[in-house]
């Protein structure tokens, strides 16, 4: 079974086996259990209750969205309307048990659903347990499928990492405006295909590029001492790593870092990215006098911060944020922009700045994305913004930080391509060695 058959496949059980918010009380009674849901959603079962009392006899009574029937005997029978309307009242008049909740029911409901999407990937892959995928994948393993186990346990981390974010938005989210299951289902990261894992070389492009190239892609050799003189504020680029940059201070520095993520997460990222519905040719700016300088395509999650926090971003964007967070040792705990941009021939973004000049606590990250085309960011003098002081190539997997102060622009890519990238910015906390 592919794997969208697959996830479809668990979708559909998730809509069979749980009783959705917003599917209408239900009731089942027979030997001892009771299980119901009430108006709101909200479900639980007891053992040696008390037979509920009604008018009308019976030995078991089940009544869903679908069916209201009792048994008597080995005899069923419909229940009227007016024996419908007792069950209802009386179901909206039992209280719940203490401590139970929709919003932890659906948290449960959905780590259920977590551990679901896991255990069919791992099962599909023909690997025996998660214990036997994260044995084959440790550190030093030369097991002959580790590379394929590393890629399973980078999906299961993403997995976990979107469930929290998500998790985070349900208990903020006031219990008359929470979705259903189905609904927050739907936000997970679905495994790619099979050939993912397998090790395609088509599905793994981006992790087949030797750094060596990368870093030769990045056109951003240091300025010449003689040209630093002239120029106020000298721009330092380079290629960094997660364990060898310090980003304390940022002023006039960009580091560039390349395979930032792990491949599963990319494709994630990407299948995300590409094909969920959020782009809207809204990305514009305009000079002083009104005059539109760029329309590039984009979508916003700065509004959805607002609303409900980290929890409130897309959960595969949230995980990719906390991996930048987690790896480069840094915070921006109240972000001024969250977003993604996209390119097309022809959408060159204009010369802009993200801040304030030289302030010291400004930081700009750009998580280069995909699809594999071009589209250099060009780096302007801050006292001459006509003069460029450095080029970084556009390559998926790339991530740039940079003092948001130093005037840069984006290029439109010069063939079919989408060139695609998601931001975010704000002042930042670094955090050297937490």
């Amino acid at each position: 079974m592919s794997s969208r058959r697959a996830v479809h496949a668990l979708l559909r059980r998730l809509d069979e086996c749980l009783n959705l918010k917003g599917r209408g009380m239900q009731l089942e009674y027979e030997n001892g259990t009771l299980c119901v849901e009430n108006a709101s959603g909200l479900r639980w079962q007891q053992g040696r209750a008390q037979k509920p009392r009604f008018s009308f006899d019976y030995d078991a009574l089940s009544v869903t969205p679908a069916h209201a029937l009792r048994r008597i005997g080995s005899d069923y029978r419909p229940l009227v309307d007016t024996e419908l309307e007792q069950v209802k009242a009386y179901i909206e008049q039992l209280p719940p048990p203490a401590g139970a909740t929709l919003h932890k029911q659906i948290m449960a409901d959905l780590r259920a659903f977590a551990n679901g999407l896991i255990g069919s990937l791992v099962s599909r892959l023909d690997f025996d347990s998660l214990l036997d995928v994260t044995n084959a994948g440790r550190e030093g393993s030369t097991d002959l499928r580790a590379g394929e186990a590393r890629r399973v346990l980078a999906f299961a981390d993403a997995v976990w990492n979107a469930f929290r974010g998500l998790a985070e938005r349900i208990v903020e989210t006031p219990e008359r405006e929470l979705n259903s299951v189905s609904e927050y289902a739907n936000m997970m990261p679905f495994p790619p295909d099979t050939e993912f894992f397998t090790g395609s070389a088509a599905c793994l492009r981006h992790a087949s590029k030797e750094r060596d190239a990368a870093i030769g892609a990045c056109d951003t050799p240091r300025v010449p001492s003689s040209t630093v003189r002239s120029i106020p504020h000298a721009v330092s680029v380079g290629i960094a790593s997660k364990e060898n940059s310090d980003l304390s201070n940022m002023l006039d520095r960009v580091f560039v870092y390349d395979d930032f993520f792990s491949s599963t997460q990319l494709e994630l990222l990407e299948q995300w990215a590409f094909r969920t519905p959020h782009w809207m040719l809204t990305n514009s700016a305009r000079d002083e006098h009104g005059r539109v300088q760029h329309r590039i395509w984009g979508a916003s999650f700065i509004e959805a911060w607002q609303r409900h926090g980290w929890g409130g971003i897309p959960p595969v964007l949230y995980a990719a944020v906390g991996t930048v967070f987690q790896e480069l040792e840094i915070a921006i705990p109240t972000p001024e922009y969250i977003g993604l941009n996209g390119q097309a021939r022809g959408q060159d973004a204009s010369v802009h700045v993200d801040c304030a000049r030289d302030a010291p606590d400004q930081l700009s990250i750009l998580l280069y994305i995909g699809e594999d085309t071009n589209g250099d960011l060009v780096l302007y003098d801050k006292e001459e913004r006509q003069r460029s002081v450095g080029r970084i190539a556009f390559r998926p997997n790339r991530v740039v930080a940079l003092d948001g102060s130093i005037p840069h622009q984006a290029l439109a890519p010069n063939d079919d391509g989408f060139r695609v990238s998601a931001i975010i910015r704000g002042t930042y906390t670094y955090q050297a060695g937490r």
